[in-house]
């Protein structure tokens, strides 16, 4: 069925102009006859011309799909570098962490020996308090011993010193 210039613009979805500059002055000839005041195609004419749109429609297809994985790249390069980003900051977290936990190792390793330390010193002091406390009573047991005697000589009568 012959297509008015118009109506195959229309169901292409480009202009008049756009087919007429597509088509050369043999093709013309060829494929355009005129009824009335207007240009028809013939179906050979509408086939060639569509194929011509297609051709060019998947150019700026492929085009358009090109822009948008590069739009896509971008994004995940863009992402890319957040990951990277948040990445270094995790690892800069780690080591400080790392270090601080050497450092509470360290300070824990230390209170562990003044602990010892206190202990031992603890130790050293009751066993001097023992040691003290049994010099103590060895005083006191010579003291009462002294005195039980010194109470027996008073009580002796002085014909008896000598018994």
């Amino acid at each position: 069925m012959n297509k008015t210039v118009k109506e195959l613009a229309d169901e292409i979805g480009v202009s008049k102009t756009a087919i007429y500059k597509k088509v050369n002055e043999n093709q013309r000839k060829l494929w355009f006859s005129k009824i009335g005041n207007r240009f028809v195609i013939s179906e050979e004419g509408q086939k060639v011309i569509k194929s011509k749109f297609e051709t060019k429609n998947k150019k700026r297809k492929l085009q358009t799909d090109n822009q948008e994985l590069i739009t896509e790249n971008l994004g995940t390069q863009t992402n890319n570098h957040q990951v990277y980003d948040l990445n270094e900051q995790l690892l800069k977290q780690i080591d400080s962490q790392a270090l601080q936990i050497e450092d509470l190792k360290k300070t824990k390793t230390e209170q562990f020996k003044q602990i010892d330390h206190l202990h031992n010193l603890l130790d050293q002091q009751q066993q001097l308090q023992l040691n003290t406390q049994k010099l103590l009573e060895e005083k006191v047991q010579l003291l009462e011993t002294k005195e039980n005697e010194i109470q027996e000589l008073k009580e002796k009568k002085w014909y008896q010193f000598w018994k």
